[in-house]
């Protein structure tokens, strides 16, 4: 999946409760044949960034674990 910074992702397998959440992509880098994301990052714990927008945890994850909203 191709992802561009600024572009809403969601996890493809997430934890049943969590599949509702919304991601913010902050940047995005090609390292090794693989596309990498990372997330805008959380401020406060399990508080949006945005209306409707959750914060991440400032790692980078590979960019296959998403999918565009």
């Amino acid at each position: 999946m191709s992802v561009s910074v600024g572009d809403l992702v969601k996890y493809v397998r997430p934890y049943p409760p969590e599949a509702h959440l919304v991601y913010e992509v902050a940047a995005v880098k090609d390292v090794g044949g693989g596309s990498w994301v990372l997330l805008v990052e959380e401020v406060e714990e399990d508080v949006e960034v945005a209306p409707g927008v959750m914060g991440g945890f400032g790692c980078w994850e590979e960019a296959k674990e998403f999918a565009k909203v």
